[in-house]
């Protein structure tokens, strides 16, 4: 019983690693770096893992991804989370895990990451210039419409046409440039932390069809 129990859960775990897969998480590369991470925390050598162990590879893989991915990896699971993972891949309560183990609890944690990769890079290329230019349009009618401010925009236009042409481009682009970085180091962390939370919660009904399978699994 206890053995078509663990078989039942060995096909529910690898059923939520493949709906979990994403292109990201089906490459060499990916599966190398898991590979890599587990020789890393397997410090004794003796091709298992523990719970403190693997959620410093976590940490470990999340560390490596955000040097190319930047922000989109820069937010990983907690240890609960982590551990409750843990406690699903280890079948048979040794409180050890194996290296594909540890790659297929990979593939389930950074499957999110290439959604978040995926928005961050349409959002800065396609959407900030986009509103960056409106509302550097909207900032130069609001001021133009402001005697004041209008003043000290012409005294500030005039400085920049007393520059050589080839400086002048630069800085008249600056406006416009910190419109854009505001827009990419403020409201883009936010969009993908509102995915982050989106995709909580898909992963929590997930998790709990998992369970149910489980569930059925040990009734029967």
């Amino acid at each position: 019983m206890a053995r078509i129990v663990g078989m039942s859960t060995s096909r529910s775990i690898a059923s939520l690693t493949a709906k979990s897969s994403t292109y990201l998480t089906r490459t060499k590369w990916f599966q190398k770096l898991c590979k890599w991470a587990f020789v890393v925390i397997d410090h004794d050598k003796s091709g298992t893992i523990g719970k403190d162990e693997m959620y410093t590879g976590v940490l470990l893989i999340h560390l490596n991804l955000a040097k190319y991915a930047g922000y989109s990896a820069c937010r990983p699971p907690t240890r609960k989370v982590v551990e409750g993972i843990f406690d699903k891949m280890d079948d048979n309560k040794s409180g050890q895990i194996d290296e594909s183990e540890f790659i297929e609890i990979m593939v389930v944690i950074c499957s999110h990451i290439a959604t978040r990769i995926a928005l961050q890079y349409f959002l800065i290329f396609l959407i900030v210039p986009q509103i960056a230019w409106f509302m550097t349009k909207g900032l130069s009618i609001a001021t133009y419409s402001n005697a004041r401010l209008s003043t000290v925009v012409s005294f500030f236009q005039f400085l920049i046409d007393s520059f050589p042409s080839f400086m002048k481009d630069t800085l008249e682009s600056i406006p416009g440039t910190l419109i854009s970085s505001l827009l990419v180091f403020a409201a883009i962390p936010a969009c993908l932390d509102f995915i982050d939370d989106y995709m909580g919660h898909v992963a929590a009904n997930t998790t709990m069809l998992a369970e149910a399978e489980l569930d059925e699994a040990k009734e029967s």
